[in-house]
């Protein structure tokens, strides 16, 4: 995971979890209250955990419908529901 405020200040409260699975980016922002996208690797609960507890996330906002963007889906809705938008 990579905290993107280390790179620019406007951007404190975002970090990326590129070990999200191939062709995929998943941010969480708000300081783990919203998760964009969900990448397609198991174990994205423990990348998020590394950040804050899991239980935090409020909201889900997908990008598209591709697998590599909704798998990490199943990991969260077992931990919690939350609100999902798909843009």
């Amino acid at each position: 995971m990579e905290h993107l405020g280390d790179k620019n200040s406007r951007l404190n409260s975002m970090c990326w979890i590129s070990d999200a699975g191939p062709c995929c980016g998943v941010y969480v922002l708000d300081g783990g209250r919203t998760l964009i996208d969900a990448g397609n690797m198991y174990g994205l609960i423990d990348e998020i955990q590394d950040l804050t507890d899991p239980r935090k996330i409020e909201r889900v906002i997908l990008t598209h419908s591709h697998f590599d963007h909704v798998e990490g889906l199943a990991g969260i809705f077992q931990v919690a529901s939350r609100d999902l938008y798909m843009a």
